[in-house]
């Protein structure tokens, strides 16, 4: 590893691993021999390696925070964990952590088809560092991904939508079922209807409250499918949120439109198009500068693997 310190991360860390990148036989002996057992009870191959890339991601980003920590740091020497209430994903701090500074407020995961996703939220280079008190409110961050159209041996598009959009589902307000249904095309309503589906995931996840919470108090205004309404556009930030009602201005919602062109779209579901990918975060702990990066291509050989064997790059 290079002697200088490689450049800050930024506040807002976006990682993405194609499940197509990850060999076979698995490299299971990039994880702890504790943590082999929940990736190999999967039966299908796809899933154990969404699995693995989500154990990768996380241990990748401790082990990019923490060098400051421990400059020998490696995969297998991060110890991750599971909230049982939520199931939200984090990680033991290091021993020489600074508890009153952490290098990690939060993080979140999710996988779908081919692709696993992890957002962080990290202190930002940018704002000046504040201590974390018994009194400090959480620092939370949720993302999700969703396709843009059905599988192929889904059920017919009116089918699919009325399962969801029907009030008894209790899923969606009068205006976003209306925001989905006012689509001139079911593949433009399939379209909406996975991104505003992406945004409840994401705010649900970050606030750790899960499927509990009455979704119908939580909407999301001024949604757009931005990638068609302007071809080439691949992140759009003006959705609002609205809590019974209330607008939250303090919420920073991002929507990107994942390319799925570097991967074979004959994939397990039959799936085409693209992705699109939602985070959820408070705006507070975010510099402008901290918004503006993209979403980091994971390789394994080059990102991932020099963190196995004492975290020392060859």
């Amino acid at each position: 590893m290079s002697s200088t310190d490689p450049s800050p991360l930024p506040g807002l860390v976006r990682y993405a691993l194609r499940s197509s990148a990850i060999s076979t036989p698995l490299p299971l002996q990039l994880l702890p021999a504790t943590s082999r057992a929940p990736i190999t009870r999967y039966y299908h191959l796809e899933d154990k390696k969404l699995a693995l890339g989500s154990q990768l991601l996380q241990r990748l980003l401790v082990c990019q925070t923490h060098r400051s920590v421990d400059p020998t740091i490696t995969l297998q020497a991060v110890k991750l964990w599971k909230d049982p209430e939520s199931g939200r994903p984090g990680y033991v701090p290091l021993p020489d952590s600074d508890r009153q500074y952490p290098l990690i407020y939060d993080y979140n995961v999710s996988h779908h088809s081919g692709l696993v996703v992890l957002a962080a939220l990290l202190p930002s280079p940018f704002l000046p560092p504040k201590p974390i008190t018994p009194a400090t409110p959480p620092r939370q961050i949720g993302v999700d991904v969703v396709p843009s159209t059905l599988a192929r041996r889904s059920h017919p598009p009116e089918d699919f939508l009325a399962s969801f959009l029907n009030p008894s589902a209790a899923i969606f307000t009068a205006r976003e079922v209306s925001a989905i249904n006012t689509q001139a095309t079911w593949p433009l309503k399939i379209r909406m209807f996975y991104i505003h589906w992406a945004l409840k995931e994401a705010y649900v996840k970050a606030t750790g409250t899960g499927l509990v919470t009455d979704l119908t108090l939580i909407e999301f205004r001024n949604v757009k499918i931005f990638d068609v309404d302007e071809p080439g556009t691949r992140r759009y930030i003006g959705t609002k949120l609205y809590l019974s009602g209330v607008e939250q201005p303090h919420w920073y919602l991002e929507l990107e439109s994942y390319d799925r062109k570097d991967e074979d779209d004959n994939d397990e579901e039959g799936e085409t198009g693209r992705y699109y990918i939602a985070i959820a975060t408070e705006r507070e702990w975010l510099a402008d500068e901290d918004l503006v990066g993209d979403w980091m291509r994971v390789d394994i050989e080059r990102d991932v693997l020099p963190w196995h064997n004492n975290g020392q790059k060859q």
